[in-house]
């Protein structure tokens, strides 16, 4: 198209920019491995006049000069991996980069090279990243651009990305042989990792040399759109598809700009899939710019306008866009306007009231460039750097490199060398690289705001055949009781090395890293740690190092677990002390547990009578001999029912939306049509459990003539799944239970799955809404169960209801019960005997329940007799909050008395 291939066109492109007020254009430099500029790596394009023309160079002379009018950003834009469109014929250019590297091209997994419209280098060659990284920087180095803008920046899809070298480094990188499946998900990881590698290269490299230059994407959004975190990783065309996690490019803050490419006709069929990329895209911008890419060439000229005035509509959080740019400068519309009357459309009221109502045009006066404080006025800075081979000077890939300072990061060093970090607080740090193989590498480093530090390292080898050696030995250390404390050892070896970490001579189950993590210490972790080292040739063990736990100045360990309607909640205290906390719906609290008068260092509170699916806050407060102690600032959420709707959940194989059932859930629901034999299109919907249990599960479908009368649904629980068929023809609009009562454990393993393969003909499936109802009664005492939250918080996992693991005397589901700590033998039912009223005796006891009960029994010897129950016993709390019992006692023959709880 007209643009770059002549000075006449930069000209009529920079006065164009300029009669639409524009502030940037991006220009496309690099087609397909050429170049509409002077490359020191690419030949230059065969369609500029004459060869020796340089159009980049003209285009920022030009749109930089304010003789003729406002200043205009140049942004150089390259294709990244499709390297030539034509299958038959190769580029004219010898020194083309597809006629020198043909096994670069990446391939399917079936072998085919050719995509349909491209040959494309494929992410996973070293090669190729370096070639597009040198690329790159040759733009930025040498030519006065205002930023660099990454397109086609991804894989071509799910099933691409099989060169033999990519492969190759994949397996080794796993340890695998063969060829992965498109839809592994650790391969699917590594390829975004490799797509992520070199957009933080260039990131940090340009900003290095250029701080000012901003680097920008431009980003995929195909229908349907998504809205939230959850609907990115299950559903989003680019993270599951493409393997473009641009999400995580702007969290990481490795763009400048993030321009998602939301092409949708305003009067089409994807609207829905605008509105929503739209609110995603702005809702996500973390601390960069995003400028909505709308798809001109696809709307009429009203639609163009329609589509810029929304990209400044704020979301519902109150956030918008930084701008918009329009693709493209050769189509601004599909119904043929021109181009002259287009730019007059955005800038001209006598023009832009022909195509919409509003009086003032989208682009009445030119607007400034949004300033980026992170460059402008940054207060954060970056870290880069390689890792060589002291063998070879090759570049060391997956390598792990640790960083200690203001903040704490993990890097993995790419398929070149290269590791960075972006956005990292002024200070100083400590780097620490370890690999079997070479000598561990330490150095040190300041950041200092708004610069990148730099530090490129070459790692020793260790010679063939070498048993571990330690390079740094554990260090002793002293902590207060609840701190989290790490030893580490550093070691070298000529193989992969194993640790294993001891206490006072004793292995430590699970302790087999270089790092060893004590959290939440108590005083019986205070001792002796060392740690064995061992690999092919040999071990060595370290010295021992000292832990001393000291005692802290008040309450600490603080941690809570919630059911249905209770809740538990655990803290330390620095003396032995009583227990009580304060608890509500909001953080005035307003209700109090009752006072538990034994005095204890390790406190257990159990809380009733709670509303379900409510977050509660709470303090707790213990008063001891000496002080009296409080924390607050703590919460925790109560079990009830967890609604997935279609919008969160992930679909695979052909899906459409609609709207127009009024028995839905929500605001739409997707649907495909039935199959007999496999399936071609599933949905899956998973709950983020917090709370273990047990779950019934419902589906909301809006019901229709022409659903599947045996929609087949799967639930996966814990250890297992089970099938459920619904009839959809018919009591639609509410919830339907698919299955009553199975188990679920927390995290995201459960799911449930409708697939489109009911072996019916002409039919469609719906897929709307999914609930997780937990069911209550699950959390009523039993002597043969125990809730799963209750053994997740005291055992972090499962336990025998008949078991007694701390050997009290009560068994688990006693303590339960109770309200007690199963993993505390001085945690069980206490009783006192005090003077009451006149005439009158007080028994006081905790803990107390509001959902249990209580009666007072005695009998006259203590070994022999049956308990009788204290009919007139008055039951009352104390003016202090302690429950207590009242009884009639007139002195003489002694008694004895019990609590007894149910």
């Amino acid at each position: 198209h007209a643009a770059l291939r002549n000075s006449s066109e930069v000209t009529q492109l920079v006065n164009d920019a300029r009669a639409g007020k524009f502030n940037a254009i991006v220009v496309e430099v690099r087609k397909r491995g050429d170049a509409y500029y002077v490359s020191n790596f690419e030949p230059k394009a065969t369609d500029v006049s004459p060869q020796s023309f340089d159009p980049l160079a003209d285009l920022v002379a030009k749109a930089h000069d304010t003789a003729n009018g406002q200043r205009i950003e140049v942004h150089a834009w390259i294709v990244s991996y499709p390297i030539w469109n034509n299958q038959n014929t190769p580029p004219p250019q010898a020194g083309h980069p597809y006629n020198l590297h043909p096994d670069w091209v990446t391939q399917n997994n079936v072998g085919t090279r050719w995509d349909g419209s491209n040959y494309n280098f494929d992410p996973g060659h070293p090669a190729v990243q370096e070639h597009t990284f040198n690329v790159a920087m040759d733009l930025i180095s040498r030519y006065d651009i205002d930023g660099l803008n990454f397109d086609y920046i991804r894989y071509g899809g799910v099933t691409w990305g099989y060169n033999p070298v990519a492969v190759a480094r994949f397996n080794q990188r796993f340890g695998r042989t063969g060829s992965p499946a498109p839809t592994d998900p650790d391969w699917m990881q590594w390829r975004r990792d490799q797509v992520t590698g070199l957009v933080r290269k260039v990131y940090l490299s340009s900003a290095a040399i250029k701080p000012q230059l901003k680097i920008s994407a431009d980003t995929i959004c195909f229908a349907p759109g998504v809205t939230s975190a959850q609907g990115w990783t299950n559903s989003a065309a680019a993270y599951i598809s493409v393997l473009q996690d641009w999400r995580s490019w702007m969290e990481e803050g490795i763009i400048d700009i993030n321009m998602p490419m939301a092409y949708f006709d305003q009067a089409g069929a994807h609207l829905q899939s605008w509105l929503d990329w739209n609110t995603f895209a702005k809702n996500h911008r973390y601390n960069r710019h995003v400028v909505i890419g709308g798809g001109f060439y696809q709307n009429s000229l009203s639609n163009v306008l329609r589509q810029i005035r929304h990209t400044r509509v704020a979301t519902a959080t109150g956030n918008i866009a930084d701008g918009v740019c329009g693709f493209s400068y050769a189509v601004p519309t599909k119904d043929g306007v021109p181009r002259a009357t287009f730019l007059a459309a955005l800038t001209q009221p006598g023009t832009s009231t022909l195509y919409e109502t509003n009086a003032t045009p989208v682009f009445a006066s030119i607007a400034t460039v949004p300033a980026m404080p992170w460059k402008t006025a940054p207060t954060l800075g970056h870290l880069k750097g390689f890792l060589r081979s002291g063998a070879d000077n090759s570049g060391l890939e997956g390598v792990t490199v640790e960083i200690t300072g203001p903040v704490n990061r993990v890097l993995k060093s790419d398929a070149t060398g290269f590791y960075g970090a972006v956005d990292l607080a002024p200070g100083s740090y400590s780097l620490l690289v370890m690999e079997p193989g070479f000598e561990p590498a330490m150095d040190s480093f300041n950041i200092t705001a708004g610069a990148v530090a730099t530090r490129d390292l070459t790692l020793p080898v260790v010679p063939p055949g070498s048993q571990p050696a330690i390079v740094s030995q554990p260090a002793g250390q002293s902590a207060p009781a609840g701190a989290t404390v790490e030893f580490r050892v550093l070691a070298s070896g000529s193989s992969e090395l194993a640790y294993q970490w001891h206490f006072e001579g004793s292995p430590i189950d699970g302790a087999t890293g270089s790092k060893l993590t004590l959290a939440t210490i108590d005083f019986s972790q205070g001792g002796f740690y060392s740690v064995t080292v061992t690999n092919d040739f040999g071990s060595v063990t370290s010295d021992s190092a000292l832990l001393t736990v000291q005692v802290p100045g008040g309450i600490y360990a603080t941690r809570a677990a919630a059911g249905y309607g209770s809740a538990i909640i655990n803290w330390q205290s620095p003396e032995p002390a009583d227990s009580r906390v304060e608890y509500g719906v909001t953080t005035s609290y307003g209700n109090s547990s009752a006072l538990s008068g034994l005095l204890t260092t390790n406190h257990a509170v159990r809380l009733s009578g709670l509303l379900p699916d409510t977050t509660y806050y709470f303090r707790v407060r213990s008063a001891g001999a000496t002080e009296v102690y409080s924390a607050e600032g703590f919460s925790f959420r109560t079990a009830g029912s967890i609604i997935v709707d279609n919008p969160a959940a992930a679909f695979g194989g052909s899906w459409s939306t609609g709207t127009s059932a009024v028995d839905k859930f929500g605001s739409d629901y997707r649907f495909s049509g039935t199959v007999t034999g496999a399936a071609t299109a599933t949905a899956t919907w998973r709950p983020a459990i917090s709370v273990p249990g047990r779950y019934a599960v419902s589906t909301w479908y809006p019901q229709g003539a022409n659903r599947s009368a045996a929609a087949p649904f799967t639930i996966f629980f814990d250890g297992g799944s089970q099938p459920s068929l619904v009839n959809q023809t018919a009591n639609g609009g509410g919830w339907r239970e698919l299955a009553a009562d199975l188990p679920f454990a927390a995290g995201l393993e459960g799911r449930v799955q409708l697939a489109n393969n009911s072996g019916e003909s002409g039919k469609v499936v719906l897929a709307d809404g999914i609930r997780f109802s937990y069911l209550p009664q699950q959390d009523e005492p039993a002597q043969d169960a125990l809730p799963g939250w209750w053994m997740q918080h005291y055992f972090s996992g499962t336990a025998d209801p008949a078991g007694d693991t701390d050997g009290d005397g009560l068994l688990a589901w006693q303590e339960y019960l109770l309200g007690t700590n199963p993993t505390d033998a001085t945690s069980v039912l206490r009783a006192s005997i005090f003077p009451g009223s006149p005439g009158r005796l007080r028994v006081t006891f905790s803990p107390w329940q509001a959902d249990r009960s209580y009666q007072l029994e005695s009998r006259g010897d203590f070994g022999t007799g049956s308990w009788v129950v204290e009919t007139g016993a008055n039951f009352l709390f104390t003016a202090e909050g302690q429950a207590a019992f009242e009884v009639d006692w007139s002195g003489g023959d002694q008694l004895f008395f019990r609590v007894n709880a149910r």
